[in-house]
C-alpha cells in the first residue's frame, strides 16, 4: 500500500501544511500560519487538527513521517525509516484514511 493509495480528504502536502500550523487544545485549534499560506479556511483546519488528534500515537508518528518525507512513499519504506513491521504501518495507513 502506497500513500497514493490512501484516500485523504486533502492532498498530503496541503494536510501537512494545515497540521504543522495548528496550535491549541482538541476543540480549540487555531491556524497560525499567514492567510496567504492558508490553502484551507480556518474552521477546516480546526477538523484537520481534530481529526489527527483522535489518531493513536503510533499512527500520528507514520503521518508525520509522510510529512517529512513530502510525497507518495511505499509501507516499507515508511516501515523501514519507523523501524516498524510493514503490517503495522499499513494499519497505520488504513487508520488515516478512514479517518477522512
Amino acid at each position: 500500500m502506497t500513500v497514493a493509495s490512501v484516500k485523504l480528504s486533502l492532498p498530503l502536502p496541503v494536510l501537512v501544511n494545515v497540521w504543522e500550523k495548528l496550535i491549541g487544545a482538541p476543540g480549540d485549534y487555531r491556524y497560525v500560519g499567514s492567510d496567504a499560506e492558508q490553502r484551507v479556511p480556518a474552521s477546516i483546519a480546526a477538523v484537520i487538527g481534530s481529526r489527527v488528534d483522535r489518531l493513536p500515537p503510533e499512527t500520528k508518528t507514520t503521518l508525520e513521517a509522510m510529512a517529512i518525507l513530502n510525497e507518495a512513499v511505499s509501507a516499507p519504506t515508511l516501515a523501514a525509516m519507523l523501524e516498524q513491521p510493514v503490517q503495522d504501518i499499513e494499519l497505520h495507513l488504513r487508520l488515516c484514511s478512514a479517518s477522512g
